[in-house]
C-alpha cells in the first residue's frame, strides 16, 4: 500500500461470509509499506482484505489464495 500520510490503520482478512479470520493494527510512515499474513492456516479460496483508518475510511479488495 503506498500512504501520502502517516496513518493507523485495522487491517483485516475476512472470509466468504464476511467473519475477520485476521486483524492487524499498525501505525504506517508515508510512503510505500508491506504487510505480510501468514496463510498456512488458510485453505484456497476467495477472501476480502479490508484496510481501515482511525476515521473509517475503508478499502476492501477481494483477494484469491492459491495453494
Amino acid at each position: 500500500m503506498d500512504l501520502t500520510l502517516a496513518k493507523n490503520l485495522t487491517i483485516n482478512l475476512l472470509d466468504s461470509n464476511g467473519r475477520i479470520l485476521k486483524r492487524r493494527a499498525a501505525g504506517f510512515l508515508a510512503g510505500e509499506s508491506v504487510l505480510l499474513f501468514e496463510n498456512r492456516e488458510l485453505a484456497s479460496g476467495v477472501y476480502v482484505l479490508e484496510v481501515a483508518d482511525e476515521q473509517g475510511k475503508a478499502f476492501r479488495q477481494r483477494v484469491v489464495l492459491v495453494k
